[in-house]
């Protein structure tokens, strides 16, 4: 057997020193994997990207509902869309981390595993921080800008 001889990709050397196709057979609704290493299963109904699509038809049902609602009325305070938009994905954001987590462990991907998992810890922490220490001091300031501007009508500056 000739050391030096190689073979092409998806080739192996057989007894006689001749490259021959390494087959390997696959059970149904399997396929071989693109290095030829084992038997991968084959996709069902492909849907590129279900989460993406759920995000673009919920925020667009939002904004049309938001502007047909404004449209033709006097509202005190018009409806703010970034806040209510940033409001409808967080929905998405903790199912999303639980299907990222399964699937990685799924395919036996740990340190992107350890990472989703790392990222749900700290998630539950920077939201709780978000509400109670950083909402409360933009509120303050609101209801100080608003309070400024009710004494500036007050006073007909």
């Amino acid at each position: 057997m000739d050391v030096r001889k190689k073979c092409n990709y998806g080739y192996q050397l057989n007894k006689n020193d001749e490259c021959e196709l390494a087959v390997q057979e696959c059970e149904p609704h399997y396929e071989l994997s693109a290095d030829l290493s084992k038997c991968v299963p084959i996709p069902g109904l492909y849907i590129p990207f279900p989460v993406i699509g759920a995000v673009l038809l919920s925020t667009a049902i939002l904004i049309i509902r938001v502007k047909c609602s404004e449209r033709g009325k006097d509202h005190p305070r018009p409806t703010k869309l970034i806040p209510c938009i940033i409001i409808l994905w967080s929905m998405f954001e903790l199912p999303l981390f639980l299907l990222q987590a399964a699937f990685a462990a799924w395919y036996e991907h740990w340190f992107n595993t350890a990472m989703t998992m790392l990222a749900i810890l700290l998630h539950f922490p920077v939201n709780y921080y978000s509400v109670k220490k950083i909402l409360p001091q933009r509120l303050m300031k609101v209801l100080k800008s608003e309070n400024e501007k009710k004494i500036a009508v007050a006073l007909d500056i």
